[in-house]
């Protein structure tokens, strides 16, 4: 079964900087919803299948705050289902090496595919306990 996906307009109640900066004090309320249209919007996995990749903001931020650059080795630890890694590794323009952990064999699979489905190049996916 797919996952539920909200969509809604919102107001920011913190600026840019402060919720991406990278001396950012994350706390209280960043957006607040005003309006759902939508109250449930189809699955976003299956539009543009290997062109999107919907993720959520901790992933995001993550990869923000590591600021990734091409060329480099990255460690990624707990990575499945590879949202962060492919994002780490888009980050990277596909130059380097991202080294992706997850110590469960269906999760690895679950990463090795989406890598996949996505193009990615410079993973290489490993099944051990960080």
């Amino acid at each position: 079964e797919a996952a539920v996906v909200f969509l809604g307009i919102g107001l920011a109640h913190i600026g840019r900087t402060e919720l991406f900066g990278a001396s950012a004090v994350r706390r209280g309320v960043a957006i607040e919803m005003l309006r759902m249209p939508f109250l449930v919007a189809p699955p976003l996995a299956e539009i543009l299948p290997g062109l999107i990749y919907p993720q959520n903001l901790p992933s995001v931020l993550t990869t923000y705050v590591l600021d990734p650059q091409p060329g480099e080795l990255v460690l990624d630890l707990c990575a499945s289902p590879g949202g962060k890694t492919t994002h780490i590794a888009a980050r990277m323009r596909n130059n380097g090496v991202v080294v992706a952990v997850d110590k469960n064999e269906r999760k690895v699979c679950e990463l090795r595919a989406t890598v996949l489905r996505l193009g990615v190049q410079i993973v290489r996916a490993f099944c051990m306990d960080a």
